[in-house]
């Protein structure tokens, strides 16, 4: 039976380098994608899969208008490419302007809007030739990219026992994906304790683009009660892949054979989200806010960072007090981090205490996990 012929791949181009042509760069596509995909053209940007900005030396009225760049920014699959020697001018002049003042330049106008946008911005790819444009383009584009999401993001198990969590896997890219497999690792919530993980198949089957397939995985619970996290990450052959976003993971609630799952507090909603992948070199305040639900009236709480980051500690405060917590009530908690020098992912695991120094137990672990990547024109793989 014949796979079903998957939708051609729509693309968005504006173009301002004149030494490019469109039908090279989706010939080149169409050369390596899938031979079940062919990409084309679209005018209609609201139709497109991908919108592709080519910002040249010359030709300035091929370049968008701001109200223009703006809906492009917004779009989630975007690619920017900047002639290199006219972002180093960028660059350049950025550093040297005075009074705020935007330069009159279109492309440095365009440029701006997505290079300084802090919530939004996007990836400024460079190039120095013509005919490395395909190439860049059919890296990003061709890529490895999946989606990935667990049935359930909470499991609660007895210490040792065995549990399932089904997993879905999503190929949203072009090239079929096939010899990959499943690394992960428990980890307590304190960043304590790493046990063993046990007794689930790791194999991924292969996946057509734009597919997804169903995946029963078997788990052991670790013999440790307490919370943990299951991070999950996805390799093929050592070589870890790029993925939708930089966390995958659910949580685990293990309790021995004489307990029953309590807590003391439940935890409502965290700001800013685990896993935001950050460009500049900032400070920035991570709050948890809980719930009081242990029944008794807390005078005095401690909070302290247990765990950071084996090489590169983030938080700039460890421990901090809070008074007064009544039973039932609502509370927030909050530390101030930075993110680290060195591009890669890092988490800083919390914990709550009494004053007396027991543990105020909480149904999911408080956490705080970032992603740096600061050059901005390298293509990157986070986990």
């Amino acid at each position: 039976m014949l796979r079903e012929r998957i939708e051609q791949g729509k693309i968005y181009f504006r173009n301002s380098e004149k030494n490019v042509k469109i039908e090279e760069v989706l010939e080149y596509l169409n050369s390596k994608a899938d031979s079940e995909i062919r990409f084309q053209t679209t005018g209609d940007m609201q139709k497109a899969e991908y919108a592709v900005l080519i910002i040249g030396e010359g030709e300035a009225g091929k370049l968008p208008s701001i109200e223009e760049t703006r809906k492009l920014l917004y779009m989630q699959q975007c690619i920017v490419l900047v002639k290199k020697v006219l972002f180093d001018n960028y660059e350049k002049y950025r550093k040297e302007q005075k009074n705020g003042k935007v330069s009159d330049n279109p492309a440095y106008q365009v440029i701006r809007i997505f290079n300084e946008d802090l919530k939004n911005r996007r990836w400024i790819y460079t190039y120095t030739f013509e005919n490395e444009i395909s190439i860049i383009i059919g890296k990003i584009i061709l890529s490895e990219y999946f989606s990935i999401n667990f049935s359930k993001s909470k499991v609660n198990a007895k210490t040792g026992e065995c549990f399932e969590n089904i997993l879905t896997f999503k190929n949203t890219g072009y090239t079929r994906l096939e010899g990959y497999y499943i690394d992960g690792l428990f980890i307590h919530n304190t960043g304590k304790h790493r046990p063993r993980l046990e007794s689930f198949d790791p194999v991924i089957g292969t996946v057509w683009p734009h597919k997804e397939i169903q995946m029963k995985m078997n788990f052991q619970a670790p013999d440790i009660a307490g919370s943990f996290i299951f991070y999950l990450i996805i390799k093929k052959r050592g070589r870890i892949l790029k993925m939708d976003d930089s966390i995958r993971k659910f949580i685990l609630h293990v309790t021995s054979a004489y307990d029953t799952v309590s807590y003391d507090a439940v935890l409502l909603e965290e700001s800013p989200p685990n896993g935001i992948l950050y460009t500049d070199k900032m400070d920035f305040l991570k709050n948890w806010k809980l719930k009081n639900i242990s029944g008794e009236n807390w005078k005095k709480i401690i909070f302290k960072i247990r765990y950071e980051h084996l090489t590169h500690y983030f938080c700039k405060e460890r421990r901090k007090i809070i008074y007064d917590v009544p039973d039932g009530s609502e509370f927030t908690i909050s530390g101030k981090f930075y993110t680290p020098d060195i591009p890669g992912k890092y988490t800083a695991f919390g914990q709550l205490l009494r004053e007396d120094g027991t543990e105020i137990t909480t149904d999911g672990p408080l956490c705080c996990s970032v992603v740096t990547q600061y050059e901005r024109q390298s293509q990157f793989e986070i986990i």
